[in-house]
């Protein structure tokens, strides 16, 4: 940081202390699922943003806290824990992949922290598909299982 940056930063914090308001800056975390590494396939799920908007938020900061937000929030999506895959998680992976696959699927959640210019990606586990015609079932039911 140069010194008129660091200057401006002390002078901004020194205004918002003599009025009486808390400065603060907002960064988000966004987090989608998919089933590789590469930010170019498709999003499977997209989780809900993670808001970090109490006090002043470096990057260092939120790219610290974003994986295990967004770990966290690929188990509220999933309905189950991850790495690995519960029976709950493979199965609602399977129902939006909509198809039986013998080789497993990896799942990764990728991160990215607003205004950073950084992002990543964390494994979350793998499971194999199977789909099955129920008698008395509408339609075509999935199943994750253990590969």
């Amino acid at each position: 940081m140069g010194m008129f940056s660091a200057a401006a930063l002390v002078l901004l914090v020194g205004l918002g202390m003599a009025n009486g308001k808390e400065l603060r800056n907002t960064r988000t975390c966004w987090c989608d699922i998919r089933t590789s590494p590469s930010r170019d396939d498709p999003v499977l799920f997209t989780t809900p943003e993670i808001v970090y908007d109490h006090g002043i938020w470096t990057c260092r900061e939120v790219i610290e806290r974003c994986p295990d937000a967004c770990r966290a929030n690929a188990e509220s999506v999933l309905g189950g824990s991850v790495s690995p895959l519960t029976q709950a998680a493979g199965d609602r992976v399977c129902e939006a992949l909509r198809g039986s696959h013998s080789d497993p699927v990896n799942l990764y959640a990728h991160w990215k922290a607003s205004n950073c210019d950084y992002t990543d990606h964390l494994y979350l586990g793998q499971v194999c598909c199977l789909e099955f015609d129920v008698p008395g079932v509408d339609g075509m039911q999935y199943f994750g299982v253990p590969c």
